[in-house]
């Protein structure tokens, strides 16, 4: 039988910003959240109409993204997209 011990402790010292990323996103978003409900005037402002607005990010941000994304385009008075940052990368005609 093969010893993986090495291999299993390898992946867990490995993963351990993934880890911390993963677990401190709850509180991130909270935090992002209180700060754009702080800056609503300026927020809505800033995005003035016939702008179209692009999310990007990638894992749990592309998704939060998108989630945002279906909930602003039904107000309809401007288009909103998300593009995984990923996608930009290795397909920057998006």
């Amino acid at each position: 039988m093969i010893d993986t011990t090495h291999v299993a402790q390898m992946i867990l010292r490995n993963s351990q910003y993934a880890i911390q990323e993963v677990e401190q996103q709850p509180q991130k978003w909270r935090e992002t959240f209180a700060i754009g409900r702080g800056k609503r005037e300026e927020l809505k402002a800033f995005l003035t109409p016939g702008y179209d607005v692009i999310f990007t990010g990638a894992g749990t941000s592309e998704y939060i993204g998108g989630t945002i994304t279906r909930e602003l385009n039904l107000r309809g008075d401007r288009s909103f997209t998300t593009v995984g940052s990923p996608d930009i990368v290795t397909h920057p005609q998006f």
